[in-house]
């Protein structure tokens, strides 16, 4: 018998139940918007896009990046918050002659809390898999996506919420927005396409 086993995978926080401390970056700004588009294989999902641009003021490139939320949000971990398709952001970047290229990165829900930041919070996380041929730099601009059964907040301005990693460093951009309101966590979309989709994505799992 088999089943899918899903630990939602968000680059944000929710639940910020230990603080991420970071400086500012030298430039930081991104968006979130929630739309409806039933895309093929996430339909029943709402599709939140977050974009931007950073600049960390160092000579290290982006590695990761994580958007922080502080509000409750019980059903973090529950199949149904949050699914990625792949791959789920790109940015800009650069190949190993130096010339222009489309970095792609995964999609990761750390619903159990992200240590490369230091937090112990939940997480969603966009990262740059190694050796893949496109790296970026300390600066650059970017849109990475996740879907959601989550319907979204009010739009909202949400300072110190981003966090960027490069090297063995982070720094802290602003948020504004829509991201999804799990406050009172939704039903959990059952449309026989949306599990071929997370099948496809995330691979079966025996019990």
């Amino acid at each position: 018998m088999k089943s899918v086993w899903l630990l939602a995978m968000i680059c944000v926080l929710f639940v910020a139940s230990t603080p991420v401390v970071a400086a500012p970056c030298a430039s930081g700004d991104f968006t979130a918007t929630a739309t409806f588009p039933n895309d093929p294989g996430f339909e029943g999902l709402w599709k939140y896009t977050l974009s931007g641009s950073w600049d960390t003021g160092a000579a290290n490139g982006l590695s990761h990046i994580s958007f922080l939320i502080n509000f409750e949000c019980p059903c973090v971990c529950e199949e149904g918050f949050a699914y990625f398709d792949t791959p789920a952001g790109t940015a800009t970047g650069v190949d190993s002659l130096g010339g222009p290229c489309e970095a792609e990165f995964i999609g990761l829900n750390e619903c159990a809390g992200d240590p490369t930041i230091g937090s112990n919070a939940p997480a969603i996380k966009f990262e740059l898999p190694e050796d893949q041929g496109c790296e970026t730099t300390n600066t650059g601009t970017g849109t990475w996506c996740f879907y959601s059964a989550q319907s979204p907040l009010p739009a909202a301005v949400y300072a110190e919420a981003v966090v960027i990693k490069f090297g063995n460093n982070e720094c802290s951009g602003t948020l504004t927005g829509n991201l999804p309101d799990c406050t009172e966590c939704g039903p959990v979309p059952v449309e026989e396409s949306t599990w071929g989709s997370v099948k496809r994505l995330y691979g079966n799992f025996e019990e």
